[in-house]
């Protein structure tokens, strides 16, 4: 289960109890706008594109300058390629942001 915890700066989005992403408080308008009033997110095999895309956005949004774009890309990309780049994200970090970013035009 991926859960949203929200502080007063940044919300965060833990896995069994560990943080694996962050991003600022002021991103919930946008995470609103991907998941709705969500705060807790299945991430069983059988949900594992949305916690792809969860993961996804609370790793880009702080190095995505047009948000808007951010989600609408997020909201295009088919279930495989989500899992792809939260992998590729996983393993090469900002390496994989930065090929991100490019592919899809965010600045």
């Amino acid at each position: 289960m991926i859960t949203l915890r929200v502080g007063s700066r940044r919300a965060s989005l833990l896995q069994g109890g560990r943080r694996i992403a962050s991003f600022p408080a002021e991103g919930l308008v946008w995470w609103r706008e991907l998941f709705g009033d969500a705060v807790r997110i299945d991430d069983s095999f059988s949900n594992i594109e949305k916690a792809a895309k969860a993961y996804l956005f609370a790793r880009f949004y702080s190095y995505v300058q047009e948000k808007h774009r951010l989600v609408k890309t997020l909201r295009e990309i088919d279930d495989f390629t989500a899992v792809y780049w939260m992998w590729e994200t996983k393993n090469r970090g900002t390496r994989a942001i930065s090929a991100f970013k490019k592919l899809y035009g965010l600045v």
